[in-house]
């Protein structure tokens, strides 16, 4: 009986440590990636913001996705951005984080930010999702909200507009 004890104690220590370690690399790494993609976002967005530059965030954005997007319709919405909102004044930074996931073997690495920005005619908030392949963060999605496009939205909903 006393055999049996130690093994099960020496199965438990052993399970703990295996933990133990397991928790300390995944936070290790967790911490290392969070500051790469956030030093990514933090570089990249304002090149990107400053003038409403669709080439930097073509330069940036992941080629499998930016092939299922309309570049037209991403460059218009650019040029009605920087009509919109003008120029960048201030980069407040970014807010957010990294993840990993394991899918059928593979480790996947994704990250999503929220970034705040001042503009000449207001304030936007713009959300960024990552991914990093092969040691490279490149961007998956760019997503601007500013109360300034409200002003078109209830011009267009209102049937004076019509």
């Amino acid at each position: 009986m006393k055999k049996f004890f130690t093994i099960v104690c020496v199965i438990a220590l052993f399970l703990i440590v295996s933990c133990s370690i397991f928790v300390g690399f995944a936070s290790h790494e967790g911490k290392k990636l969070d500051s790469e993609s956030q030093q990514f976002v933090d570089n990249v967005v304002p090149k990107i913001l400053r003038n409403w530059d669709f080439s930097e965030l073509k330069k940036y954005y992941d080629t499998d996705e930016f092939k299922k997007l309309k570049e037209d319709e991403i460059s218009k919405f650019f040029a009605w951005s920087n009509d919109k909102l003008g120029k960048m004044l201030a980069y407040q930074g970014s807010k957010g984080g990294s993840n990993v996931a394991y899918f059928n073997g593979k480790k996947t690495f994704t990250a999503k930010y929220l970034v705040k920005a001042k503009f000449e005619k207001g304030e936007a908030d713009i959300q960024i999702l990552l991914s990093n392949a092969n040691n490279e963060w490149k961007i998956l999605g760019f997503y601007v909200n500013s109360p300034a496009y409200m002003n078109d939205a209830k011009a267009l909903a209102t049937p004076a507009a019509k």
